[in-house]
Formats: structure tokens, sequence, C-alpha cells
């Protein structure tokens, strides 16, 4: 039996989706109502007797994005399904059980089993590594093409190319294994691999971490304890399990609302700057903007591409969020900023029904 072509506001988010890459059905727009993953969408008088209509919100947007960017076809990504459902839900031990279910994942990829050792730690770390998009190559895409746009681009740093994955594999040896396999040593190589460094700057690296290392154990002290913090798979899931319901549920809503905006953003950008008409694009001056601000250097770049909508990569970036003192914090500014970037109450506006054309009320009525 053929199903009913959508109509209103369904059909008017499958044709906006689409615009931006991403195809979905009206059954799976009811799918994942029916599992509590998509508001429904809201209704709003037309005025003077005309009756209802549904509109579109820019949550239900990038809900609905967020979803179809992380299906497959005949194939149900459980794991998302319940992060996305525990929060929509306001469910704590949902998004708990979900996050706990990334991390163990994410641990078994790199080698942290227990019933792995350090070879197949240092084997997954480099697999791992290998199959991931090199750091800064969207950030210098985009510089490149704010300057076609003849916008001055010198205060927007250009990112140093990497020729081999060497930080990426540093880091996953030390979230599968903690400190206890990395040498201090190990990161002035990674470092120099990374970015191509002569081999006197590494050495001089390597001695300066050595004398560090000395100074601290001579004062009884840790020698990692001035380095950032390192997020092994144990400490992210021992931050899930002991953290309040109440900061858990916060932190997972802005992680994954962050996310999705910048996702959004990002291809908002690429599209502002090959086809400005498009839905959501974003000028070339507020890519500039986004391009220099702190948390797209450290955290969105890497938050735009498609791998980051997988449940591991969200419960890590959750667990993260959970561990580091004041970031949740900046994350939520930060997602304003995007927000603006992206015109989301403008948006909201021109989607209401017959926002323009109502008429304006009868004077003394």
């Amino acid at each position: 039996m053929p199903r009913t072509p959508p109509t209103g506001a369904d059909a008017e988010l499958i044709a906006l989706l689409a615009e931006r890459g991403v195809k979905v059905s009206a059954y799976q727009l009811e799918r994942w109502r029916a599992q509590g993953l998509l508001p429904r969408n809201p209704y709003r008088s037309l005025g003077r007797g005309r009756g209802r209509a549904a509109h579109l919100t820019p949550e239900i947007i990038a809900t609905a994005e967020l979803l179809g960017r992380t299906s497959r076809q005949g194939r149900k990504n459980a794991d998302l399904t319940e992060l996305v459902k525990g929060m929509s839900a306001q469910n704590p031990a949902v998004v708990r059980a979900a996050c706990i279910t990334g991390l163990t994942d994410l641990a078994h990829q790199t080698g942290a089993g227990p019933e792995d050792d350090a070879q197949d730690r240092l084997d997954a770390a480099a697999q791992l590594a290998g199959t991931q998009r090199h750091f800064g190559g969207m950030h210098n895409e985009l510089r490149a093409l704010v300057a076609e746009h003849g916008l001055d681009v010198d205060d927007i740093p250009e990112l140093p190319p990497t020729e081999r994955p060497a930080l990426l594999e540093l880091a996953l040896r030390l979230f599968s294994s903690g400190r206890d396999e990395v040498g201090l040593d190990e990161i002035a190589d990674a470092l120099g691999a990374a970015w191509n460094w002569p081999q006197d700057t590494v050495e001089e690296m390597q001695r300066s971490l050595a004398r560090s290392e000395i100074e601290a154990l001579n004062r009884g002290e840790d020698p990692w304890d001035d380095l950032p913090p390192v997020h092994n798979a144990h400490s992210l899931i021992a931050a899930v399990q002991d953290c309040a319901d109440t900061e858990l549920l916060h932190t997972a809503v802005t992680v994954t609302t962050t996310s999705s905006y910048q996702m959004m953003a990002t291809l908002g950008s690429l599209a502002g700057l090959a086809q400005p008409t498009l839905p959501l694009a974003v000028s070339p001056e507020a890519t500039k903007t986004m391009l220099r601000h702190p948390i797209w250097l450290t955290w969105g770049q890497s938050n735009s591409q498609a791998g980051a909508f997988s449940n591991a990569s969200q419960a890590f970036a959750i667990a993260v969020g959970l561990r580091t003192p004041g970031f949740i914090d900046r994350l939520a500014d930060y997602r304003d900023f995007l927000r603006g970037l992206l015109r989301l109450d403008e948006l909201a506006i021109r989607l209401q029904p017959n926002a323009a054309s109502t008429p304006p009320p009868t004077p003394g009525m």
C-alpha cells in the first residue's frame, strides 16, 4: 500500500534537509517521533477563524538533521537512539547507560579490553588513527575559501598540516592505557612527526621534558601534573558513573546540541561560500568569525565531521566535559554563538505560518 506523501511542515522539513544533503522520509520522521527522538511539530493559530497549521522550529530541524546523519537505511543506530531518547525524556539513567556503552565500545576498539596487551593497544591506536581525517583540514579549507571571497584572513591562524596522525595515535594510546605505557618523551616524538619538526627541535623538547620529569620526581610530584589532564577509558567511565543526574543531563544536552549546531554551521559556511541563497547559509564574514573562535580551533572543527555523531564520539565528548571544569559553560556560550551565526531565531520567525501575511489588528479592537 503506497504511503501518503508528506505535506505541510514535514514536507518543508524533508526539502530543507535534502538541500543540506540529508535524505529522510516521512516514514522516518514518524518513526523517530514514535520512539520519542523527534518532537512533533507544534501548531500555531492562523488567526481570524482560519484554523491551525503545524510549523517547524530550529530545534526540530537540528534534531532531524542529527538523526538523519547518524541513521543508516536498514540498520538501527541503537546506542545513539538511546542517548537521544534519554535526553528527550530527561531520563538520566538512560543517558548514563548510553554513555557508558559508547565509552566501553571505544575502549574495546582501542585495545583497552581486559584481554588486550600493550601490543594490542599499539596496533589498535595506529589502525584507528590512520582512518581519521587529519586535524586542521576543514579549518584550512574554509580559511582558503574565505580568502577567495576577498576577505583578509591574516588574523585567522593557518594550522600546520599533519603528515601522519601521530598526535591522534598518542591520544588513543593514552585513552586505552592511561599514562602507564606512554612516556613523556613520546609527546615530543608525536609533535615532531605530526608537524615535520627538525630532529634537533624534537631532541631539545625531549631533553626539556626529561629535565621537568626529574625535577618533579625529586619534589615528590607527578611529572604529568603540569600537563593537560589525561582522559583514559577508566577515568571517563568513572566520570559518567559518579556525576549527579542534573550535571549529566546538562552536559549531555549541551554537547549534543552544540555538536549539531557545529555541523550545521560548518555545512552552512560551505554553502554560503558557494551558494549564499541556500537555507541556513552562513556568510563569509560570519564564517571568518567562527574560524577565529578558540572553541572552533580546539573542539568545533573536530566535531564538524560525520564521525563525531557516533554514540562513542558523543559519549567521549560528554565524559570529557564532565572532567573539564568550566568547559561546559564555555561550550554553552559557543552554542549561543553558533545559533546567532545560523540566525536560528530569525528562521523560527520565518517558519511561523503566514507570519508575514497576518494582517495587523484593527485599531480599537
